[in-house]
């Protein structure tokens, strides 16, 4: 029997686990908020609430929340298909989604996963400029947790160029307005930090007091929640390391790495990035153990983790390091040739790099000399197995010095160049990034109207190119159509035009195209060219069709405003005319 107040703490618990239930089973796609989102996805049973939300709703989402479609399309590409390539593209688009709105909440959801996708690939312009936009909106609407991450970002974004000063400097500006905001877990994020910065300067003993002192804001939290799972992990992951460094008994440093893996399976399963350096850690332990074939295996496995994402174009390679130290190993292991195929598949990766020319003749030649030597080296050892022990003994002791010496001078010569063009290209990357339209890869409209304002000779014809009524694409197929359409445009018309004619973003739908050094007859060929190809392009949306607009002069005498305002005329003359056609003029003419 129970007694009245058993059965009113029964009826308690009834009540507060039918109240959780529908609170878990249905979310009411009308009343999504950031926040909402941001506490589903901290979890695996809330990240699977939110794939079956925008399974059951995408039709209504995409056409009355398009900033909820695009953010969840984003979050289940990176979780749920491994395709990082399209969840960046999804993450720009409801980014400028967010733009629109009066609410910081919505930009600060996208620029976090935004600064998580940048920390995987080591992206630098990435982590400092949308860190600084976090910061800026932090300050702007009295936000201490966006000023938090955003530090942080910009702190991480300076790590990758080994800027330690800057990093140091903008993690305490992070961690002063976590303290401020008395936020245990961005608290111990920066700890966390700090040790990962210390753990690759080599201060291990400082590294091992940050790891500590995360693990102790952390124990007390919630463990089902991702980041405070992933600080677990990481701390425990990198003590782990030291510990193998150390000589700490192999049998318990390896149960602890393959018990932190069955967790982060089993608690943790759509954290891919976490598993896969889970496994880069037991390769670094197995190796500190000189169990060497053991590591071979496990960098194997961890470069085939990393292999099921798809990654995001031109990127960095997030696997360049894993590869490096599989090659290592198996140097250590005895397979020249396999660790010479690694060194030199590598080295053309970096000889993409423009910097990297400049020793491109130097370290071919160390590549063949490798090569040649180390094919001599191996049929002498073949030749020599007839004779007796201690002959083959001495040949093998001479191929070891000979190939130690050929893989040290090429690690060096890879080790100095790649630096140098790493930084170079950094710098290229940046500003590349800096004068481009995201969307369809042209010139932004800052950089197009600086060549209209400071290069522009006589000889150059300038062009006004529209998307005839883009906004009905727009309203009949939707804004990721409509993006899809503008970007082919772009690349149509890039293939059309000569070595050193521009195409910029103007605004919008509309392109400044500049023609250098020609007439207008000839002009006039290339863009009918561009207008019957665009005209030509097949889309597989039914009832879509394509043609552009134009209006285009030569400069002549004219000053770069005169020739805007011209052919700004002219393009309203073509759409008058009745849209896809060239309206033009030669001078006054």
């Amino acid at each position: 029997k129970f007694s009245v107040l058993s059965k009113a703490l029964i009826f308690m618990i009834l009540f507060i686990f039918l109240i959780t239930y529908v609170t878990i089973c249905e979310i009411d796609p009308a009343g999504l908020t950031p926040e909402l989102l941001k506490s589903l996805q901290e979890t695996d049973s809330g990240t699977d609430q939110l794939m079956q939300l925008l399974k059951d709703n995408e039709d209504y989402l995409k056409e009355s929340k398009p900033f909820y479609y695009y953010y969840l399309k984003a979050i289940k590409a990176i979780r749920l298909d491994l395709d990082y390539s399209t969840a960046s593209s999804y993450l720009s688009v409801a980014l400028e989604e967010a733009k629109s709105s009066a609410y910081p909440d919505e930009q600060l959801l996208i620029l976090g996963s935004i600064v998580e996708l940048s920390s995987f690939y080591g992206d630098i312009s990435g982590l400092i400029d949308t860190g600084s936009a976090m910061v800026e909106i932090g300050r702007r609407h009295n936000r201490p947790d966006a000023i938090v991450q955003g530090a942080y970002g910009i702190a991480w974004g300076h790590y990758f160029i080994f800027d330690d000063q800057m990093v140091v400097e903008y993690l305490e500006i992070g961690a002063a307005k976590a303290l401020e905001a008395n936020d245990s877990l961005q608290i111990a994020n920066f700890h966390f930090l700090l040790g990962t910065l210390q753990f690759s300067q080599k201060l291990l003993g400082d590294s091992i007091k940050n790891y500590n002192s995360a693990l102790e804001l952390l124990n007390s939290m919630d463990k089902s929640n991702y980041r405070v799972h992933s600080l677990i992990t990481r701390s425990k992951g990198f003590l782990a390391v030291i510990d193998s460094s150390r000589g700490k008994p192999k049998e318990d440093v390896l149960e602890r790495l393959d018990q932190l893996i069955s967790d982060t399976i089993n608690t943790a399963k759509y954290n891919k990035e976490l598993l896969i350096s889970l496994h880069g850690w037991k390769a670094e332990a197995y190796r500190n153990y000189r169990m060497i074939p053991e590591a071979i295996k496990s960098y194997e496995d961890c470069i085939e983790l990393g292999k099921q994402i798809k990654h995001i174009q031109n990127g960095i390679d997030p696997l360049q390091h894993l590869r490096l130290q599989l090659a290592d190993v198996y140097y250590e292991n005895g397979d020249y040739q396999k660790s010479a195929k690694i060194y030199v598949e590598q080295s053309a990766v970096w000889n993409d790099y423009s910097a990297y020319k400049n020793s491109e003749t130097s370290i071919a030649k160390v590549k063949g000399l490798a090569e040649q030597q180390m094919n001599e080296r191996l049929e002498l050892v073949n030749r020599l197995k007839s004779l007796d022990e201690e002959k083959i003994l001495a040949q093998k002791k001479a191929l070891s010095v000979s190939i130690i010496l050929i893989v040290a001078l090429i690690i060096c010569i890879l080790g100095i160049s790649f630096e140098y063009a790493r930084i170079n290209s950094l710098k290229r990357t940046i500003y590349i990034q800096s004068i481009t339209d995201e969307l369809t890869q042209a010139y932004n409209r800052r950089k197009i109207m600086e060549v209209m304002g400071n290069e522009l000779k006589e000889s150059y014809v300038v062009a006004l190119v529209d998307v005839d009524d883009f906004k009905l694409i727009n309203d009949k197929h939707g804004h990721t159509v409509g993006d899809i359409v503008l970007a082919k445009i772009v690349e149509t018309i890039k293939s059309i035009l000569r070595d050193g004619d521009m195409v910029g973003r103007y605004g919008g739908e509309e392109f400044l195209v500049i023609l250098k050094n020609t007439d207008i007859k000839v002009a006039k060929t290339i863009m009918e060219k561009i207008h019957k190809s665009v005209e030509e392009l097949k889309w597989p949306q039914e009832g879509l069709r394509t043609t552009i607009s134009t209006g285009m002069m030569r400069k002549c005498s004219l000053s770069s405003d005169e020739l805007f305002q011209k052919v700004d005329q002219l393009l309203y003359e073509a759409k008058s005319s009745g849209k896809n056609c060239i309206a033009y003029k030669d001078c006054t003419s």
